[in-house]
């Protein structure tokens, strides 16, 4: 599997980052504009959706890792889509950015929250929900159903 082969580059004193299992954590996947679907994690398990915005969109397609509109992907691990917007530890900028702000460099989670956003691989946007960059004020309760959490 691509994360496999992702995971290898980490090697030596390096660890590959891990999902944690007492952490929930949620993300709004969108392009351009578009919220595409939701990335959430919950006791260490990772599920993917898309939106009901994207389903009805006529201009993209679906991701080829999650090719069906209709359903939840689960998973243990966290996909090559999204764990390759996680940069290695081997590069200086990001090492420095790890140590002073004091990011576990084992924790995928935390990892994607500060250099997930953005990929040089693909144009879409990955934004942690309930945290400053999330400009766009989704909250999990409110994306699916569009009711207010009380």
């Amino acid at each position: 599997m691509l994360k496999n082969i992702w995971q290898s580059w980490f090697s030596g004193e390096q660890r590959s980052p891990r999902t944690p299992l007492d952490t929930s954590a949620h993300f709004m996947l969108r392009y351009r504009q578009l919220p595409v679907g939701h990335l959430t994690l919950d006791h260490g398990r990772w599920r993917f959706a898309y939106t009901d915005e994207f389903r009805q969109s006529e201009s993209l397609r679906p991701i080829t890792e999650f090719p069906d509109l209709d359903r939840t992907y689960e998973s243990d691990e966290l996909w090559p889509f999204f764990f390759m917007r996680i940069p290695s530890s081997r590069q200086g900028a990001v090492e420095e950015f790890i140590r002073k702000e004091q990011i576990d460099s084992d924790d995928e989670v935390q990892l994607l929250r500060r250099f997930g956003r953005r990929t040089s691989a693909n144009p879409f946007e990955l934004i942690a929900v309930g945290t400053s960059e999330d400009e766009l004020g989704f909250i999990p309760d409110q994306t699916q159903s569009g009711s207010s959490a009380g």
